[in-house]
């Protein structure tokens, strides 16, 4: 008989036995705690209350999502029961964004100058997107997967998705039409 690996917890509580590891309402409620005083910063406080934050089984990329009009934040599901260090940050990148449109309406991009500068405020980086390392719901870019084939004079290129309106330009440029063959690579 094989002896189990041990389990693996979240980084921020490493002595707590599995049995008391907090649920994940708890922990988002923890985590709107702490960003009371963010949302003081960006002067909408009480915003942390207002939203309505819920893990989602319908995001499998993204690591949360807000509704701008509901102010309903949906988080990913592992975010919230395996990568706690990161759910401040998400949670924060998501409060923003109604906090933006709260201060600026919605006429304004979703990570334009005013959301980047919430962000800047809190403390955390304006990008738009985050690495998590050793994410469970996401996976490495798999790179080119599209051949496009000039089915006169056999030119290769290689595209993340299908282009239907590129043309083999060496054909185009000898008068030809330069119609391709789109093909997934497997």
């Amino acid at each position: 008989m094989t002896a189990r690996p041990p389990e693996v917890l979240p980084a921020t509580l490493p002595d707590t036995p599995p049995a008391e590891l907090p649920k994940p309402a708890e922990l988002i409620d923890r985590a709107l705690a702490r960003l009371a005083g963010v949302c003081v910063l960006w002067g909408v406080p009480g915003l942390e209350r207002e939203a309505v934050v819920k893990p989602s089984a319908r995001l499998t990329r993204a690591l949360g999502r807000a509704d701008l009009f509901s102010t309903l934040i949906r988080l990913h599901p592992a975010l919230v029961t395996s990568h706690t260090h990161v759910l401040d940050e998400v949670l924060c990148h998501e409060l923003a964004h109604l906090a933006a449109v709260r201060l600026h309406g919605h006429d304004i991009r979703p990570h334009g100058k005013e959301w980047q500068r919430l962000m800047e405020l809190a403390g955390h980086s304006s990008s738009a997107t985050m690495r998590v390392p050793d994410w469970p719901g996401r996976s490495e870019r798999r790179g080119r997967v599209w051949r496009h084939v000039c089915v006169r004079c056999k030119a290769t290129r290689l595209a993340g998705r299908p282009m239907r309106a590129w043309r083999c330009a060496r054909c185009r440029d000898a008068g030809r039409p330069g119609a391709l063959k789109i093909e997934r690579v497997k």
